[in-house]
């Protein structure tokens, strides 16, 4: 196995662990996977003091969940009271609900004055069980007109409970059909 490059997820305890301590005595480079640090920071000094500091490397994977944003509906006309969508999805383990922090400051559009949302922000809940959650932007028509109309938007914020994913900021447009 010299010269060979392994991954071995479950790298921390029982068989992974016995399958990479194998794979370091026969001198593999060994890329130990595991989700809790403790124990795989354990075994990778054992492997270390077999193959030396450069024989292994270690990957710690966690259920810390991913966040990010879409737009499935990205406008709405004024008038018709048809909502638009912003979509707040989480990767992970659903079994608990999520806290997720939007900031909506870069609006062009007012809340309660030019839109409602079916959710209380500025913290929106995912709920156990789910991975994902529909905030309905529904227009309030006004006898004012809007040229290019008005933008909802919504930007992710950093928590403790979650990483950011790639889709951080959305939009929905309010056109103006006055």
């Amino acid at each position: 196995m010299s010269g060979k490059v392994c991954m071995v997820t479950g790298a921390a305890s029982g068989i992974g662990r016995a399958t990479a301590l194998g794979l370091a005595r026969l001198g593999a480079r060994v890329m130990m996977v595991d989700r809790e640090r403790g124990p795989a920071e354990r075994a990778r000094s054992d492997m270390e003091r077999i193959g030396g500091k450069d024989s292994v490397d270690l990957m710690i994977l966690d259920d810390e969940p991913v966040v990010s944003l879409s737009v499935p509906v990205h406008q709405t006309v004024e008038d018709t009271g048809a909502p638009g969508e912003i979509v707040v999805s989480r990767t992970g383990d659903p079994s608990s609900s999520l806290d997720i922090v939007l900031d909506f400051s870069a609006s062009t559009a007012q809340d309660t004055v030019d839109y409602t949302l079916d959710a209380p922000v500025p913290v929106v809940t995912i709920p156990a069980g789910s991975t994902s959650r529909t905030i309905h932007v529904t227009p309030i028509p006004d006898p004012f007109l809007e040229v290019g109309g008005e933008l909802v938007a919504a930007e992710l914020q950093s928590s403790p409970d979650y990483r950011l994913g790639a889709s951080r900021s959305v939009a929905v447009t309010i056109v103006d059909d006055d």
